[in-house]
């Protein structure tokens, strides 16, 4: 089985603090000043874990660093 995976990092860090998402430079300047971090990495992790047992028939196809870009 072959598996394509992007997180966006910032996914869901506005609307935690207030803010309608987290698009534009400015809106996510305004939600890291009220407080938000980013949690997406870790909710990511959480829904994976439910394929540990069939981990071993997964090609995961995804890039690697927090700001990658595809080329």
């Amino acid at each position: 089985m072959r598996i394509g995976f992007i997180v966006n990092p910032i996914a869901g860090m506005g609307g935690r603090v207030g803010l309608k998402g987290t698009d534009g430079e400015e809106t996510l300047k305004e939600a890291v000043a009220r407080g938000a971090q980013p949690r997406a990495s870790q909710r990511a992790l959480e829904a994976l874990s439910g394929l540990t047992p069939v981990r071993d028939w997964i090609e995961w196809l995804t890039w690697s660093g927090r700001w990658a870009r595809a080329r």
